[in-house]
């Protein structure tokens, strides 16, 4: 004989196991702790505890993630509490306004089902006291996720108020086969709690950490320079940081000591303006030697890089990573980017040949200021390209309309005057703004740039390389602009 619970008291049960996980989360806080305002669900890091003048009881200063968020600076009544980054992003506010983390198991349990330790202890009595199991509705199911929790490849663990990793061996014998990890938009404030929960992890290949504002402090950078035997997670080849605030240098110290084989690494949106690793004094030559050993060494293996949304101005502050030998994916997308010049090299005294990028096959360049024909014509000196991006720059506004009409045909007479000017400009590429290019539409534009650009007054070895190279294909347009 089995009782079946009604769903009122199934309720009460899943109300009591939420109470029960809800204990875990974090009700006393330290400076640094990362936290959420219950009035807004507004994210912050605690900068002070202790008292304000003027205002009774205890205050926790804090630094909100969103600037506009903030009151001040950290100072009230000339008396400075605590200092933010970005602008009057601090404000103080009382402990029951605050809303703590809580570890990573609970956080999982959570979101794949509710805990009980003893299915065989849920039972009622009947009228002659005899213990009848109970059959709870949709507990088997739920019972079913927690077995399999430890079978799961792939979690996605977004936004789960996640501030701590449980100590071992919790983690290790939970998730057994666990590669991929995304723990973006949580509570983790600390770098130092990442070696714990990947020594944990051994199966994981792919870390996702994206707006988390972790500290990497100079005792962190030490601590992991000093054990790197312990400390070297090879395994992991994928890691996303994209708006973590994470500075370049944090980042070339937390590959060169833990992260050896990376072959994806993505840092959109974290203000980073160069990829330089330190000023060189010497010749030019010696310097680009310089980089290109130093940062080989570096990411040996990494073959796409991710800088989109940062404040990139120009190619040359991140010239050394054209250097990556096996560098095959470089997003640059939405930063500042006004024109493009490689270093280069002369082969044979005739044929200009550009210093690094050798395998960059794939590059994304929509959303910067690229304004001149001459930053198009360097892309096609990389040797590999393939697949270019470069939608919203001023350069495809540049080119002559031919229709005059409404705004919706000016905008595909945009997007065709841009593919007619650009694809011929660079011979490897297949695809143009995620777009295909077909051997029809390149030997279209190819003849039409041709026509527009050949100059039948000028003997054929004064022309631009360009235009000899289509000649040679082509021959001599017999109708000219």
């Amino acid at each position: 004989m089995t009782s079946t619970l009604t769903t009122t008291q199934e309720s009460q049960s899943q109300s009591q196991s939420e109470s029960e996980l809800q204990s875990e989360t974090t009700t006393t806080f330290q400076i640094g702790d990362r936290i959420i305002s219950s009035d807004d669900d507004h994210y912050g890091t605690i900068r002070y505890m202790g008292d304000v003048d003027g205002f009774a009881g205890m205050w926790y200063g804090i630094e909100w993630d969103d600037p506009t968020r903030g009151k001040h600076k950290g100072t009230i009544k000339q008396r400075t509490y605590f200092g933010c980054t970005g602008g009057g992003s601090g404000s103080f506010m009382k402990i029951e306004k605050l809303v703590g983390g809580t570890n990573l198991i609970h956080a999982l349990l959570r979101k794949f089902g509710h805990k009980i330790d003893n299915y065989d202890d849920l039972y009622v009595l009947s009228n002659l006291d005899n213990k009848v199991p109970i059959e709870l509705i949709g507990m088997e199911k739920i019972r079913e996720r927690q077995q399999h929790l430890n079978g799961l490849v792939s979690i996605n663990a977004c936004d789960l108020k996640i501030s701590t990793f449980n100590p071992t061996p919790a983690i290790l014998n939970t998730l057994t086969c666990l590669e991929e990890l995304n723990l973006s938009h949580n509570l983790l404030s600390n770098w130092k709690d990442i070696p714990d929960l990947l020594k944990q992890i051994p199966t994981l290949d792919k870390l996702i950490l994206s707006e988390n504002r972790m500290e990497v402090t100079d005792e962190f950078i030490d601590y992991i320079s000093t054990n790197t035997a312990t400390l070297q997670f090879n395994n992991i080849k994928t890691l996303v940081l994209n708006k973590t605030n994470i500075k370049w240098d944090r980042v070339v110290s937390l590959c060169k000591y833990m992260f050896r084989e990376l072959q994806v690494l993505r840092l959109a949106d974290n203000h980073i303006d160069s990829t330089k690793l330190k000023e060189t004094e010497g010749t030019e030559q010696s310097e680009q030697q310089e980089e290109s050993l130093e940062i080989n060494s570096l990411f040996p293996s990494l073959s796409v890089l991710d800088l989109c949304f940062n404040t990139i101005s120009s190619f040359n502050s991140i010239r050394n990573i054209g250097y990556l030998s096996k560098l095959e994916e470089l997003n640059v997308s939405n930063n500042l980017i006004e024109n493009i010049v490689f270093p280069k090299t002369m082969d044979d005294g005739s044929t200009t040949k550009i210093k690094g990028f050798g395998k960059l096959s794939t590059l994304y360049l929509s959303h910067n200021k690229i304004t001149t024909v001459e930053s198009i014509d360097e892309l096609d000196l990389l040797p590999s390209l393939v697949d270019l991006s470069l939608r919203e720059n001023p350069i495809l506004y540049t080119f002559k309309s031919t229709v005059e009409s409404n705004q919706s045909t000016k905008k595909v007479d945009m997007i065709t005057q841009s593919r007619l000017n650009i694809i011929p400009r660079i011979t490897s590429l297949l695809a143009f703004n995620l777009t295909k290019i077909t051997d029809l539409e390149r030997k279209d534009s190819e003849i039409y740039f041709l026509s527009e650009f050949f100059k039948p007054d000028i003997p054929i070895n004064l022309q631009s390389p360009k235009i000899k190279h289509l000649v040679q294909i082509y021959g001599e347009p017999s109708y000219t602009k």
